[in-house]
């Protein structure tokens, strides 16, 4: 009874730092930086591209070796004991699909746009398509059959079931092509940091060769190396700078200290490997 002539205390306004789908997609600015925000999430600290894809999988495959055995988490793909429960398995999956949820809901929003011009919108879609793609490509080499999820109703999707991998590898192809058809063969930025028809064409030869699709996987290869766009390859020194001409996709670090959690890690254990070599500590940091 009281509620029914409360409704102005109840149309709450929208939080100054928050957008809702209605707004971000009404001009070229506002929705490039929907996109551009899913990039910057995942290059935040400890996420899964960003640390948790190198690190785990490179403990569990005796790549690594991590000293602290207090990270419990950590001992298990160690040690190759995973117990149903491990927090970073859980994280990884959460953070994987909500990429995804934010890639879905880009798609939405630029299909029911007018204010979006059409290169532009083009171009957004197809990062949207070529970042769910990426995404899924985690989800179905970590996971197996995992739940397959185009869209953003949270009420069925809360409930669907896993689809088997060969369905998630069908959509991931189907993304890929699609990315290919409205991506541009140039790239946005100079430091190569948002994808191009070239970045879906590599990773659609991956997805073929994951597949033992060798013809399908040669031909798109093929095509990345004929585009002319990374020859010359440069020297050794130069490979792993952010202007190197080989660079096909990278995401541009946002934490003013590193540039990913993991490259911080490793560089500074292979100088303290470096330093201990002489009195054979190196043991202590990699297997082997």
């Amino acid at each position: 009874m009281i509620l029914v002539g409360c409704k102005k205390f109840l149309e709450i306004p929208l939080p100054k730092d928050r957008l809702v789908s209605d707004a971000v997609f009404t001009d070229d600015n506002s929705a490039t930086s929907a996109i551009i925000g899913i990039y910057s999430d995942m290059m935040q600290t400890r996420k899964i591209h960003s640390f948790n894809s190198s690190l785990l999988t490179g403990l569990e495959s005796d790549d690594l070796f991590y000293p602290a055995t207090s990270v419990p988490s950590y001992v298990q793909f160690q040690t190759n004991g995973l117990v149903s429960d491990n927090t970073d398995i859980g994280t990884s999956w959460d953070q994987l699909y909500s990429y995804i949820y934010d890639a879905n809901a880009c798609m939405e929003g630029l299909e029911k746009s007018t204010g979006v011009t059409p290169i532009v919108k083009n171009q957004l879609l197809g990062e949207a398509k070529f970042i769910r793609a990426f995404n899924y490509f985690y989800l179905v080499n970590l996971f197996g059959d995992v739940p397959l999820i185009t869209n953003t109703n949270y009420q069925s999707n809360s409930v669907i079931a896993r689809s088997a991998k060969a369905d998630i590898y069908k959509q991931i192809v189907t993304d890929l092509k699609d990315a290919q058809g409205l991506l541009p063969a140039g790239y946005a930025t100079g430091e190569r940091v948002r994808p191009n028809k070239w970045t879906a064409t590599a990773l659609l030869a991956r997805t073929y060769l994951y597949n033992k699709d060798w013809e399908n996987a040669a031909i798109q290869a093929s095509l990345v190396i004929s585009s002319g766009v990374y020859n010359p390859l440069p020297a050794l020194k130069d490979v792993f700078l952010k202007t190197s001409n080989e660079t096909i996709w990278q995401l541009m670090p946002v934490n003013g200290s590193y540039n990913t959690f993991i490259a911080a890690l490793l560089v500074t254990v292979l100088k303290q490997m470096i330093d201990a070599e002489s009195n054979g500590l190196a043991r202590l940091y990699f297997q082997g």
